[in-house]
């Protein structure tokens, strides 16, 4: 999310007042809790004698003439201090226990400090800067409080807070050191976790999430928790980033179970969340929320056992998800959340849609609008969903993570080539390990993504051959016009071409390997899906006697197709133009790997498709480069010039799978 940090910080500083009522029931293995004689815990627990605990010995009872006073504790010589001059009397009060993240992985930390007495002042410094004084507030018979820091940098910070009664001596320093450290700043969503999500080879982290990542067909909890194991073992050998568990509550009690329909023969979420093999993996929890009707209480319930299982830490976050219909559950959580500030930073809020959850292209935006207003950190989105690219593009532009599902096991590897440098998350039914490798693979011929660039750039930039960076001129007579903003359903920039004046753009020549072929993804919007004065629209083309083209084409029929020529002849799958509209952004897939049929997808769907025949040969090679917006003929000459908007193209060379 391009730095931003999956919490609210002002929710946070608003809330731990109240939640440090419960600092000292809280379970949290990074909260120093006091023993029962004021003394400081170690991070096992464990109490140390007074002298041991970390506060200052060097008590405000030293007198001004001391050389060795320590000047941080000294009320008449430390010039920082808000006391009167002269040597204080009485008791000075029990040091103060302190709570806080000894290993913070976000710049904002929040410490939390309780007096067992009523003091009357605190005082509060960071990394031995000056004293802040008049901090706290009085709870029952003792005082509490929160301190926090915004946009520290790596490294230790310790705070220290002191307390007096009226006019008296400082109580001895309480200290505690926090450790920030942030993992793998910088790459937008994935900033903030450890593990190394997988990447495409343009540098993309797109997280492979195994979909149902448990077992629940078993007649009772005992057996789908040993095959839940099972699966999760499985999912972590070949390679998952994310492990997906879906959970209900009955009658108080959390299940992993796929539906709320009143059964309770799942696993219990306490059993699989304390599986050994959540140690063998640094994959992140990625958890969604099952239940229609769920009580604040029961999500609080949910939330302190996914904490009290040792989730939800710096580096490995955990992602709690539910559809649209079901968003008490994460309201609840995110008023939960407020008593958990040490684990409130890592836990991170998606919703989940249907593709029918709005009527229209706008209401579909607003709704992704609404979910970055309403402190979500990422959208879930079905593949089918019309103007998918317009949603991921809106969701994008809010610095939202964006999930697709579900990546289905059948011919799944045209998602996880074809959308991994667009999303963030691919939940797939499609194998593991396939999806991790094609997802990885040195495939790409050219990839554009024209929603990223500025509208005022006077050259198209792309990558070609794997890495390669490139560029094009924008400027010239018969180029299509880089636009940018958010009409209709276009979101970010776009080229706009115009068939009648011929706008194109070659970019290079890619060719396939021999024996293999294509695959194409493109997202476009058609001003003209019926046809033009040409037969013939060629969104990307390399077809000039071999090579592929992806076309709209009206003769002798209005079809869209995509073709590649082996062995001498063109070769089509084709789907009737009546699906294509004009007020639509279409994502359209065409593949062909060397050895079967040419296929066609429209919108994540193949239905009304007419394949071609079985082929068993690789694509036939030329020297032509690949043209945006029109057919190739030769090196520079073009033809079939397309009418409408092109937002990303990605084209591969494909192998059988």
């Amino acid at each position: 999310m391009a730095g931003a940090m999956p919490y609210n910080l002002e929710m946070m500083r608003t809330s731990v007042l109240s939640w440090s009522l419960l600092l000292f029931s809280v379970s949290c293995a990074t909260e120093s809790k006091p023993c029962g004689d004021g003394s400081a815990r170690t991070d096992s627990g464990d109490c140390l004698p007074v002298e041991e605990a970390d506060t200052d010995t060097d008590t405000d009872t030293d007198t001004d003439t001391d050389a060795d006073t320590d000047a941080d504790t000294d009320a008449d010589t430390d010039a920082d201090t808000d006391v009167d001059t002269g040597e204080p009397s009485g008791p000075a009060p029990d040091a103060a226990a302190i709570a806080g993240e000894s290993d913070c992985g976000h710049p904002d930390p929040v410490w939390v400090w309780s007096f067992s007495e009523a003091v009357d002042d605190v005082r509060v410094r960071l990394d031995g800067g000056d004293w802040e004084t008049g901090v706290g507030a009085p709870s029952g018979s003792g005082v509490i409080g929160t301190y926090s820091a915004e946009a520290l940098t790596e490294g230790a910070h310790t705070v220290e807070v002191e307390g007096r009664f009226t006019d008296g001596p400082w109580s001895d320093t309480a200290r505690f050191e926090t450790v920030l450290t942030f993992h793998n700043p910088g790459i937008k969503y994935w900033s903030g976790v450890s593990r190394a999500i997988t990447t495409s080879p343009l540098g993309h982290p797109v997280a492979v999430a195994c979909h149902n990542c448990y077992a629940d067909s078993a007649g009772n909890p005992t057996d789908n928790l040993t095959d839940t194991e099972d699966l999760l073992q499985d999912a972590v050998r070949d390679g998952a980033d994310l492990l997906e568990i879906d959970v209900k509550v009955e009658d108080g009690i959390w299940y992993v179970d796929h539906n709320e329909d009143g059964g309770t023969s799942g696993a219990l979420v306490e059993d699989v969340l304390a599986l050994s093999v959540w140690q063998s993996t640094d994959a992140p929890l990625f958890m969604e929320i099952k239940e229609r009707s769920p009580t604040q209480g029961q999500i609080a319930a949910l939330i302190e056992m996914i904490v009290d299982a040792g989730f939800a830490t710096n580096g490995r976050p955990v992602i709690l998800r539910t559809f649209l219909s079901r968003i008490d559950n994460l309201t609840y959580a995110q008023t939960v959340l407020q008593d958990h500030p040490f684990h409130a930073p890592y836990f991170r809020l998606h919703l989940l849609y249907n593709s029918g959850d709005a009527s229209t292209v706008a209401g579909f935006q607003d709704l992704i609008v609404d979910a970055e207003a309403n402190g979500y950190h990422g959208v879930e989105l079905n593949l089918s969903t019309d103007n998918l690219f317009s949603l991921v593009h809106r969701a994008e532009a809010l610095e939202l993570g964006v999930a697709v599902w579900t990546v289905p096991e059948s011919m799944g590897e045209i998602y996880c080539a074809g959308l991994r440098d667009d999303v963030d998350i691919l939940i797939t039914d499609y194998p593991i390990d396939d999806c991790v490798e094609v997802a990885t693979e040195d495939t790409q011929l050219l990839y554009v993504d024209v929603s990223q660039q500025s509208a005022s750039a006077t050259t198209l930039a792309y990558h070609y051959d794997g890495t390669l960076p490139g560029t094009v001129a924008l400027t010239g007579s018969h180029v299509p016009t880089l636009r940018s903003g958010s009409s209709g359903a276009l979101t970010g920039s776009y080229l706009d071409f115009d068939a009648s004046n011929a706008e194109t753009l070659g970019l290079h020549d890619a060719d396939n390997d021999p024996d293999d072929g294509y695959f194409v993804v493109a997202v476009f919007q058609s001003d003209a899906p019926s046809g033009t004065s040409e037969d013939t629209q060629a969104l990307v083309s390399k077809a000039d006697s071999g090579g592929f083209a992806l076309e709209l084409d009206q003769s002798p029929s209005n079809v869209l197709r995509y073709g590649v020529r082996v062995d001498g002849e063109y070769a089509y799958a084709t789907k009737s133009t009546s699906s294509v509209s004009s007020s639509q952004l279409h994502m359209v897939m065409g593949s062909y790997d060397g050895n079967g049929k040419v296929r066609l997808w429209l919108d994540a769907s193949d239905s009304g498709v007419s394949e071609s025949s079985t082929l068993t040969s690789g694509v036939d090679t030329n020297n032509s480069p690949i043209r945006i917006g029109a057919d190739p003929e030769g090196a520079s000459g073009s033809r079939f010039y397309f009418d409408g908007k092109l937002q990303m193209l990605s084209v591969h060379k494909w192998r059988n799978h």
